[in-house]
């Protein structure tokens, strides 16, 4: 391969510039020009990854209720995380928005990244909740 390297364009470039990373890697004692190569094509793969292939984030209460999920969590063993009973409950029901002081005690417990827990998410207003119990008792 070359010694110039590329902006990577398409999937090919990508890759020709994996491929490249990969041969790099092999490499047991690199030279400073080799890891500078290696650092250069870790930056544009991941900016093309990030621009072709990003996933969006998960809603935060959904991001939530998976992890308790996984680690076998009810709304009730996370009590000091939320406060209260009524605050989870007003929080899981999309009631009342996270408060970065639950985001960051729910980010550490759960290991959610803060950046998850922080995003706006829709909230219930209050007529939808009204017409919904309308509806549903109706």
């Amino acid at each position: 391969m070359d010694n110039i390297i590329r902006l990577i364009a398409d999937e090919t470039g990508l890759d020709v510039a994996q491929a490249e990373m990969g041969r790099l890697l092999e490499i047991s004692e690199r030279t400073a020009a080799e890891d500078d190569r290696l650092g250069v094509l870790a930056a544009i793969i991941r900016c093309y990854e990030d621009q072709h292939w990003a996933l969006e984030m998960p809603n935060p209460i959904f991001a939530i209720q998976s992890r308790m999920d996984d680690l076998g969590l009810k709304q009730t063993d996370m009590m000091e995380e939320f406060g209260n009973k009524a605050t989870a409950s007003l929080i899981m029901n999309r009631k009342r928005p996270l408060t970065l002081p639950i985001i960051r005690r729910l980010a550490a417990r759960l290991t959610l990244p803060i950046a998850v827990l922080a995003q706006e998410y829709p909230l219930v207003m209050d007529a939808e909740v009204s017409n919904d119990r309308l509806y549903a008792t109706g």
